[in-house]
Order: structure tokens, then C-alpha cells, then sequence
């Protein structure tokens, strides 16, 4: 078998069904794109493991901005090894599983964001790691998620991304957890099939 994509996810989980095919290969021969996260006169080069999603930080809303705004800035490199600094930032833990760029035809540095390659040396730890297991915690203990964090834009954000993602539903007003599992795309499902 032959290994021609990066095993993991931005958020450091196996894409949907890469764990069970590596289960069942006798021998496989990697092929491994190289880290693009910019170390200053060159990108760092080193095999990557890991997918980057990286957010245009000028183009996201005031209040993402807002909470994003202590993020350090990441500079990285194209496939045509042109250098992007000083507007882009890790998407936090709560990003969308799969966003698709809708606009065509546009520069690097235009694009809402960008996925790069990073290997375990660069790839950042994801912000609102935390908070979000802490606000999906509530929902597992059947406490108001706005108990954790309060009702600002982080949790609302937070709310918003597990209500998208199945990981919880709005039942009679409180939210609970889905009972679920992961699914091919790395998100979860519920049980039964239904969702989205």
C-alpha cells in the first residue's frame, strides 16, 4: 500500500478510516509531504504528519477576531514556495471538521484559510482545546454550558460548533450529548444514522 496522504487531522486525530487501514497492511511505503510552517528564511521541511488549519485572521469576524486575537501569527509556505506571513492563525478546536474555500480563482493570501502540512515538531496545540471539552463536559453532566464559560461569543461559538458536528442536540432547550461514534470524515454521527 502505498501512503500518499498525511494520517492526521488539525486536530492531531487519524482521518476517518486511515487507523483501520493501516491495521490490515502487511507493508506499506509512506510518502510524506513536507512541514510548511515558515521558521524564518525557509519552511522547516521536516515530513508532516498532521494537517494545519490556518484562518485569515483579517477577513473573520470582529468577535473571532476578538477571541483569537492573543493567538500568535503563523507564517507558512505555498506549494509554489511562496512565503505567507502575518495574517493567518491555528484555527482553534472548535473550527468546522470540513470547510471548503467557495471562492475560486483567488491567491493564497486571500483565502478565508488555508490547510498546510506540519509535522509533530510545528504543529500547534489547537486554542479552546480546553473549553471545549469543558463546555461539552456540562452537556455530558447535564449542566448548562453557559455555567463554564458564561454566555459570551467563546461559548456560543463552542455551542454552536457541537449543535454542527452531532457531538450534542437541543432537546426541550437543554443540550445533551449525542450517543455517537466517528465517523469516515473524523466527526461523529449518531448511532442510528440520522444527522445531518
Amino acid at each position: 500500500v502505498f501512503q500518499a496522504a498525511l494520517l492526521e487531522d488539525f486536530r492531531g486525530s487519524y482521518f476517518g478510516g486511515i487507523d483501520v487501514i493501516l491495521r490490515r497492511t502487511d507493508y506499506g511505503i509512506p510518502t510524506y509531504a513536507r512541514c510548511k510552517v515558515d521558521l524564518g528564511e525557509k519552511h522547516c521541511g521536516e515530513p508532516a504528519t498532521h494537517t494545519h488549519k490556518l484562518w485569515n485572521y483579517e477577513l473573520l469576524s470582529p468577535e473571532m477576531q476578538s477571541l483569537l486575537a492573543d493567538v500568535p501569527k503563523v507564517g507558512w509556505w505555498t506549494k509554489n514556495e511562496k512565503l505567507i506571513r502575518g495574517n493567518h492563525v491555528v484555527a482553534p478546536y472548535f473550527a468546522p471538521t470540513v470547510q471548503i474555500e467557495l471562492r475560486k480563482d483567488i491567491s493564497d493570501e486571500e483565502k478565508n484559510f488555508v490547510y498546510i502540512p506540519a509535522c509533530n515538531k510545528c504543529w500547534r496545540e489547537l486554542p479552546y482545546t480546553k473549553e471545549t471539552f469543558s463546555v461539552y463536559d456540562a452537556t455530558f453532566n447535564g449542566d448548562d454550558p453557559r455555567t463554564v464559560l458564561g454566555n459570551g461569543p467563546l461559548t456560543q461559538a463552542i455551542v454552536g460548533f457541537l449543535i454542527s458536528e452531532n457531538w450534542v442536540k437541543s432537546k426541550d432547550g437543554v443540550l445533551v450529548p449525542n450517543p455517537g461514534y466517528r465517523n469516515i470524515i473524523g466527526g461523529y454521527s449518531p448511532h442510528n444514522g440520522e444527522g445531518k
